[in-house]
Order: structure tokens, then C-alpha cells, then sequence
């Protein structure tokens, strides 16, 4: 309730709930309209929403933003078309008046008046509420668009100070980031550098260590700052094995790693005369997309050797043991920008291409059966409700329970729940979902706010009991692409006694809630949470403190030898998924 009450404050909302009123206003004495100095003087009030917007614009609308876009055959060619990221934000504000600019047809007009009055006043009121709605999730924005690159930096800074709600916890130092960021921000202003102006916004969104901390930038920007961010392709990538060995993967032939004679799982023992595993402990894995943010510190040190591999100039000096054991050391040259090989590496390990839509479900094989949710969102307004009756969502358990009754009546004995690259949503879904697995009502979580450099509890929701599966034996597969409420939906389903929870990675380690927004110059975007989700202590629920431990141990660490990482990362086995075999595995010998 105290996010609809935050969200009615805004500025959109309150020009929203105006324009609605004067709709209806104007509804009201379109029939007396008569004369045409009152048509003239009804004019100008049908205007006045459409003057309201046109302020709300030049204060609101980001320049220069964009986020939907389309290809349009042009002759041979093919023409992206872009549309703002502002319509996007406000377009239902800001087609409700125009529909209230129509108002003027209604003017003295009958029985026709009367019939374009309701329908126009129905749609207005139909685009308030649904911008409303719309604004969930960023109703604290703030157009920087206008400034100068370090300026809108500066400011960026200065909100994030006022707004992000865990500064306290995550003990944020911001005069230290300004210190560290703003004369790399003030350089590429001053070059014109584009790439470098966003490839230091990245870097201070890592240092947060919150996955919801993000910069967000179109997708050409986002290639560059990647080019900028990756480093050297020297034709390999770098994984860290259960033994302690880093081997080289994702190597290709004709690359200068293959020509001096290292291969797939060969052993990697120094990088530029440094032992490679101290060498990958100084690695920051700060990069642009593939969700690469590490609020848990173990889930960084599994990618660190990744990053390493991109980590020379021209060249690079690389101790490696050869296939008789000898050790052997390369001078291999830089072949450009590994942004392409570090891309497929990430993608390897966290199975990016999970073909399975959101509550699929399928038999893995005889007796173990399958449920892929890939993001807490099934029915928009069901959801909407369940968060109003503090998380009681029985539409879904039922749906979820017919879901799982047609796969037992298929042979299913065991289940394995993939959470993996889970994206997030809301609680309530994940929490649905996991009512059918106790008897017992269980916190979910809370609402909060800041109090005196804390966290004070206002409203809580829960698990709301089923039980109809509480003896099935389930795994939850989650890995560090699992956000959100991806994350909440571990944890609830982990406190469940016939489940373990499994991977390879925990998840991500965040659960709070977006709603910040801070619109920069170029396109360019940083987000962060302004609401709080905590739990029954009072403390933030699930994300990590400065401390960055994983607050969601799994139960089962899957073990990754070289023969599996060979499997993880031929880029042949696409098909093959190494963590659900396991899972699978694991089940049939219970």
C-alpha cells in the first residue's frame, strides 16, 4: 500500500487523476456549449491538458532515449525506426490529452454528445489508471538529459545519496565514488568519448555491488562500452575447476592460443608471470549486459578467470602445462576485442539459452519430471491483488498444482523447479508457488522504511499454506543470473523440507525494489531501488551488506571437474545441459 501511495504523489500521477477530473468536468457542460464564443472559450479549456503535458515534457521527458525499435524494409535494406523512451514512460499521460483535446466534439451536440463524452471520458480514465500502474516501476525519475556529462554525473551522484535505500546497509561511500568517477567522466566529456563516458558510468553502477544498480544503454552504445570494458582477445577464455586448476576454454583454431599449442582443459598455471589464480583475484568484472553484477562475492570469483583472459596489451606472456605435462610459455598477441569470446563464456556457464517459456513443463524422463520459470510474472492484475491481500495468490497455486497433477499422471515421482536466469518480477508469484510445498504459514516479506539510519517494518506479507506437494522430492536449480524476486523465489521455496536448493552458483543476492531512475545525457540510464523489501527482522530481505556473503546457501554445490567444464563450454553441446543432468541425477538416487 505504500508503494500506490508513493506512486500517487508523483508529479505524473497527480497531472493524470487532473486531467481525468477536467475530462469529466467538461463532460458535464459540454451540453450548455451552445454559442460560439463559449465553443471558443470550451476550446481553450479542452486545451489545457495538452499545455500541462507539453510542461511536463520539457521537465520529464528524457532527450535523446530510446528503447523500443523496429526494422522496416526500405528497398533491399532494412531501416530501424526508434521510439522514445519517454512515450514509453508517459505515453498513456500523454494520450489522455489528447483524448481530453476531443472533448470538443462534444460540444452542443445532442445525443451524439452525450455518446463521445462517455466513450472519451472512459478512456481517460482507463489511461490514468493504467499509468498509474505504469509507473510501479519508476515512479522516482529524473531528467539529466539537459545537462553536461559531468554535471548529470554529479547530480546522478547527489540522488543516488538522497534515494538509494541501501546506503546504509551496502555502507556506500559516495564522496569516494565521486572522487574515483567524476574525473573519468570530466575526461571523456571533454574527448567527446562516448564509450568511455559510459564505460565509467558502468564501473561506478559495479562498485554498488547491486544487482539492481544498473546502467542501462541501446544496444549500439552497449557493443561499445563492452569493446571498451572486455579487453584483449588472445583466443581463449579461463575457468577455475573444482581441483583448484584453471584450464583454458572456448579456444578455436587459428587463434594465436591454439598455434602455441594450448588447447581446451589445458592447464594454465601463470598470466604475465603471475600465478593465475592470484592474477584473477585482482580482476573487476565490471562489464555492460549479460547481468554481470556480483552482489555476492563467491559468484564474482567463478567469473573472475573470464575477465582475466581479456587482461594484457598487444601481447601477453602465458605459462601453460602442454599436453605431456611439460611446462611450457607463449608470447601470444592480442587479435582484437575479446568482447565476443568473454560474451560466449558467460553465456556457456549460466545456459543463456534455455529454449523452455516461463511455467513450461515437461518430463526430463520417466520418472522425473520439469517446471521452467524463468521470470516471476504470470497474470498481471491476479498478481497485482495477491500484493493488496498480502501475497495470497490461490489462482496460481491452483493453476501450478494442474500444471504439476498432468505431469504426475505422465510418471512423475520427483521434480526439479529451474530458476536459472530467473529475472524477477514480483514476490507473490514465486511465493504461490511454493505454498503448494509446506502446510505452514511462512513469512514472505515486508515493506519498509528508512528510519534513523535503519530499516522499520510497515506492512508484511506471506506464504499462505497448500501442502498438496509437500512430500514430492524437489530440486530448485538457481545460478547468479537468478535475480530478484528469482531470488525470493529460492528462498521461499529452500525453507520447504522436500526441497534442495542447487547450482553451481547461489543466485544473484538481491530482492529489493526498483522505482529510480536517473535519465543521462546520450541515451544512457542508471537504476537503482527506492522501496525496501526486508525481513522479519527488519533488516533488507536476501541482499547482501558490505560484507557481500550469500544470504541463500545452497544446499548442493554441482561440482564442475575439467570433463565438465569441457561439456559446459564446447560450444557443440549447446543441446547438452550439464547442471539439469545433474539435478535429474541427484533425484533418481534419492
Amino acid at each position: 500500500m505504500e508503494l500506490f501511495r508513493e506512486v500517487l504523489k508523483t508529479p505524473t500521477s497527480l497531472l493524470a487523476f487532473g486531467i481525468l477530473l477536467l475530462t469529466v468536468v467538461l463532460a458535464c457542460v459540454s451540453g450548455k456549449v451552445t454559442e460560439k464564443r463559449q465553443k471558443g472559450r470550451f476550446l481553450l479549456w479542452c486545451l489545457l491538458p495538452l499545455i500541462a503535458c507539453l510542461i511536463h515534457a520539457a521537465f520529464l521527458f528524457p532527450v535523446g532515449h530510446t528503447s523500443l525499435w523496429m526494422g522496416v524494409a526500405i528497398g533491399d535494406g532494412v531501416k530501424m525506426l526508434y521510439i522514445p523512451n519517454g512515450l514509453d514512460l508517459f505515453g498513456l499521460l500523454y494520450l489522455s490529452a489528447a483524448a481530453a483535446l476531443l472533448m470538443r466534439l462534444a460540444a452542443g451536440r445532442g445525443w451524439l454528445r452525450r455518446v463521445i463524452a462517455v466513450l472519451l471520458c472512459g478512456a481517460v480514465g482507463y489511461c490514468t489508471v493504467m499509468q498509474v500502474f505504469a509507473q510501479i516501476y519508476n515512479y522516482k525519475c529524473h531528467n539529466m538529459t539537459r545537462l553536461g556529462w559531468t554535471a548529470a554525473f554529479e547530480q546522478t551522484v547527489e540522488t543516488m545519496r538522497r534515494e538509494y535505500i541501501l546506503s546504509e546497509w551496502k555502507k556506500i561511500d559516495y564522496d569516494a565514488l565521486l572522487e574515483t568517477y567524476r574525473p573519468k567522466v570530466a575526461a571523456a566529456e571533454a574527448a567527446g568519448d562516448e564509450a568511455a563516458y559510459a564505460a565509467a558510468l558502468t564501473e561506478y553502477a559495479y562498485d554498488f555491488y547491486d544487482g539492481h544498480v544498473s546502467l542501462n544503454a541501446p544496444q549500439g552504445k552497449r557493443f561499445a562500452i563492452r569493446e571498451q570494458l572486455a579487453g584483449n582477445d588472445y583466443g581463449l577464455s579461463l575457468f577455475t575447476v573444482d581441483s583448484g586448476e584453471t584450464i583454458a576454454v572456448s579456444v578455436e583454431e587459428d587463434t594465436p592460443a591454439y598455434r602455441a599449442g594450448i588447447r581446451n582443459g589445458t592447464v594454465i598455471e601463470a598470466w604475465d608471470g603471475v600465478p593465475v589464480q592470484e592474477a584473477a583475484a585482482g580482476v573487476r568484472c565490471a562489464y555492460c549486459g549479460y547481468g554481470m553484477h556480483f552482489p555476492v562475492r563467491e559468484n564474482e570469483d567463478r567469473y573472475r578467470p573470464f575477465f582475466l583472459a581479456g587482461c594484457g596489451g598487444e601481447t601477453v606472456t602465458v605459462t601453460f602445462r602442454d599436453a605431456s605435462g611439460v611446462q611450457q610459455e607463449a608470447v601470444l598477441e592480442s587479435m582484437g576485442s575479446y568482447r565476443m569470446r568473454l560474451g560466449g563464456s558467460i553465456a556457456s556457464l549460466r545456459h543463456d539459452w534455455i529454449e523452455d517459456d516461463n511455467f513450461t513443463v515437461r518430463m526430463l524422463n520417466d520418472t522425473c519430471g520439469y517446471l521452467r520459470i524463468d521470470a516471476e510474472e504470470y497474470h498481471p492484475v491476479p498478481e497485482h491483488l495477491a500484493y493488496l491481500r498480502e501475497g495470497y495468490y490461490p489462482q496460481l497455486t491452483e493453476e501450478v498444482h494442474t500444471m504439476l497433477t498432468q505431469l504426475q499422471e505422465q510418471g512423475m515421482q520427483t521434480l526439479v523447479i529451474d530458476l536459472r536466469n530467473n529475472s524477477g518480477g514480483m514476490n507473490v508469484v514465486g511465493a504461490a508457488v511454493a505454498s503448494l510445498f509446506t502446510e505452514e504459514k511462512q513469512f514472505q516479506f515486508a515493506e519498509g522504511e528508512r528510519k534513523e539510519g535503519g530499516y522499520e517494518i510497515t506492512r508484511s506479507y506471506y506464504v499462505f499454506p497448500d501442502g498438496r506437494w509437500k512430500d514430492l522430492p524437489v530440486v530448485v536449480l538457481v545460478n547468479q543470473g537468478c535475480c530478484s524476486a528469482g531470488d525470493g523465489a529460492a528462498w521461499f521455496l529452500s525453507r520447504c523440507e522436500n526441497v534442495t536448493l542447487m547450482g553451481i552458483t547461489p543466485s544473484n543476492g538481491i530482492n529489493q525494489n526498483n522505482g529510480g531512475e536517473c535519465y543521462l545525457p546520450g541515451g544512457l540510464t542508471i537504476r537503482y531501488p527506492v522501496r525496501l523489501s526486508l525481513g522479519e527482522d527488519g533488516r533488507p530481505l536476501i541482499d547482501t551488506d558490505a560484507g557481500r556473503e550469500n544470504r541463500i546457501p545452497l544446499d548442493v554445490v554441482i561440482p564442475v571437474d575439467r570433463e565438465a567444464a569441457l561439456q559446459i563450454f564446447d560450444p557443440e553441446a549447446w543441446d547438452k545441459d550439464y547442471e539439469l543432468d545433474y539435478a535429474a541425477a541427484y533425484l533418481s538416487d534419492r
